[in-house]
């Protein structure tokens, strides 16, 4: 008979138990691995000394928190773990006055849908993840791509809901990310990302209309690293954005729902 689970923060020394579990979200490197260790929020569910799941709590502005990921060893599912980590995950947002909590899930993942929704969380929309090559842009030179200063960022987070400005302003003091935003002739904001160089890529992304895309992706290209050639672009709620994306003929990733909870 199994032990009882117990979950703890991850340390540097889990590395090789976690890099030996599968995964819900994409390969990382030892270094990324203990990057987010030293961020906190990242568990590791245990069996014994056996490392059977994980999950990775972040906050987000002021008051919001993002729950990037959760993940159950094929083996151990239908266990009742899941129960386990959502409960706590929930009560680690709570002791952090967390008010609002959200997360990204795959669209045909019916069982993770409703656990969430059994701890709580609503639909909000849909979400996809594209990966747009800089190749295939025409930008038309009619909006122009900034990287947002302390003094833009009430304005930007006015303007775009996903863009809380305790989050822009965490995103201003990292060397490895950027806070952009689009203007338009007349100094209006009409888009905003936080990007990734290293990645590529950029979450959330938002747009006001789709004529600016490639103007946007045009800014991006400029402070990209030269070895990528393209940006991922991860965005929810904006159906138009992913009509566009799959005219053109961009690759897919990801189509997820975002889901979200009022604490």
């Amino acid at each position: 008979m199994d032990a009882n689970p117990t979950l703890r923060l991850m340390t540097a020394q889990d590395w090789d138990g976690f890099n030996g579990l599968g995964s819900s979200i994409e390969t990382i490197s030892a270094d990324h691995f203990r990057r987010r260790v030293d961020k906190g929020g990242f568990f590791g569910l245990f069996i014994g000394t056996d490392m059977v799941g994980h999950m990775n709590l972040n906050l987000y502005g002021d008051d919001e928190g993002h729950f990037q990921s959760i993940y159950i060893d094929l083996g151990h599912r239908g266990k009742g773990l899941s129960n386990t980590m959502m409960a706590h995950a929930l009560s680690w947002y709570r002791e952090r006055d967390v008010k609002r909590v959200h997360l990204y899930t795959e669209v045909d993942n019916d069982v993770a849908h409703k656990l969430y929704k059994k701890y709580g969380f609503t639909l909000d929309s849909r979400a996809w993840h594209f990966i747009v090559p800089f190749s295939a842009i025409s930008p038309s030179s009619k909006y122009t791509c900034h990287e947002i200063l302390e003094e833009d960022i009430e304005a930007v987070g006015n303007r775009f809901q996903r863009f809380p400005a305790g989050e822009i302003a965490r995103w201003l003091n990292r060397e490895d990310r950027m806070s952009l935003m689009l203007k338009d002739t007349q100094g209006r904001i009409v888009g905003a990302c936080l990007f990734t160089p290293g990645f590529p890529g950029c979450r959330p992304f938002e747009i006001s209309t789709v004529d600016c895309l490639d103007d946007f992706i045009v800014g991006i290209k400029a402070r990209s690293l030269p070895e990528f050639d393209f940006v991922r672009l991860t965005f929810a709620g904006n159906d138009e954005l992913a009509d566009l994306c799959r005219q053109r003929g961009y690759e897919l990733v990801h189509e997820m729902l975002y889901f979200t909870q009022d604490l």
